[in-house]
């Protein structure tokens, strides 16, 4: 079985979709699946929700899924309400950010660890975080040049993360500035999710 995060729906037909999918082998793939009639059995394949699937190619070439869950190996509670804009950010960052077949090292495991961290609460929800998880698996930012105020709910969520910054008596990486620069390093015109935040 492969595990995925679905990053993006695209209905095809009124019984198919092409999905895209963040493994954690091959990077982002797009897969064609055919939906049930049964509309508990296809309640796992939305946009932000952590799947296992099997697959085989098909003649026109791209990947079929064959049979799909939830992924057993993430704890898929709800989130709470207010998390869920966060989240959609992030799965925002990863669909425009990285092009199919580009895996890096890590940042499946980093998304991983992210969401089970803003399932449980146990990590703000303050949207510079992903932004700079992502950027820095990307290598787009250095978080070592960012100056975080110590024992903040910044710091302290970073720090969950493995995430290395430099200590300081003030926080000084701001958000819109840290996401203009994101956005201009991959040629993002707009980011649609802001509006949740």
């Amino acid at each position: 079985m492969t595990r995925g995060l679905i990053l993006r729906n695209i209905p095809y037909s009124d019984s198919s979709r092409i999905i895209r999918c963040f493994t954690s082998e091959s990077g982002i793939k797009a897969y064609f699946i055919r939906l049930s009639k049964n509309k508990k059995q296809t309640g796992h394949l939305q946009v932000g929700c952590f799947i296992e699937f099997q697959t085989k190619g098909t003649s026109n070439g791209i990947t079929s899924i064959t049979e799909s869950r939830p992924d057993s190996a993430i704890n898929q509670c709800e989130l709470h309400p207010s998390l869920i804009g966060v989240w959609l950010f992030t799965i925002e960052l990863l669909n425009k950010s990285l092009p199919e077949d580009f895996h890096v090292p890590g940042l499946s495991q980093a998304i991983d660890t992210y969401y089970t961290h803003l399932s449980h609460q146990s990590i703000s929800a303050e949207p510079l975080i992903p932004l700079i998880l992502i950027s820095s698996k990307l290598g787009v930012h250095d978080p070592l040049t960012c100056e975080v105020e110590e024992k903040s709910t910044l710091a302290e969520s970073l720090y969950l993360l493995n995430i290395q910054t430099t200590p300081s008596s003030v926080t000084n990486i701001k958000f819109l500035p840290t996401l203009h620069e994101f956005q201009l390093h991959f040629n993002i015109k707009r980011i649609e999710s802001l509006y949740l935040l």
